[in-house]
């Protein structure tokens, strides 16, 4: 088809006029075949510009993806140090606590024993004294 726009045809007899009119039939073909090329790689050249460019984003995403997996795990890895730290800790203090628990018990207790035989001692002496006093009660009769 594009052939037979192009070929020249020469008849013989065909007069000047006919040449030009078919020369400038076939320089407007080659116009409108060249600015039809021209559209397609302006088009060619803009998808070639818009993939560079998702190309670019995608490498970026990639790249920033990669450094946000670092991240979470760096930060995963010292939360858990964090909390093995703190469950240490809490063994520890709840050791200590039952230990300041059993030393509070074992002192009541001491003050406990303490107060009963104070009380006890106490009323002895009371029990003296009201033997005394009946005694003396006694004597003055």
């Amino acid at each position: 088809e594009e052939e037979e726009e192009y070929r020249v045809i020469v008849h013989e007899g065909d007069s000047e006029s006919k040449r030009i009119d078919q020369l400038a039939r076939e320089n407007a073909a080659l116009k409108r075949d060249l600015e039809e090329r021209d559209r397609r790689l302006g088009r060619l050249l803009k998808y070639e510009a818009e993939i560079g460019q998702l190309q670019q984003a995608y490498e970026m995403l990639k790249s920033s993806g990669a450094t946000k997996a670092k991240l979470e795990s760096a930060m995963r890895s010292r939360l858990e140090d964090e909390v093995k730290t703190l469950r240490e800790t809490n063994t520890l203090l709840e050791a200590e606590l039952e230990n300041q628990q059993q030393l509070h018990m074992a002192t009541s207790e001491a003050t406990v024993e303490e107060l009963n035989a104070r009380l006890a001692e106490s009323d002895h002496a009371a029990a003296a004294l009201q033997n005394r006093a009946s005694a003396a009660v006694r004597w003055g009769e």
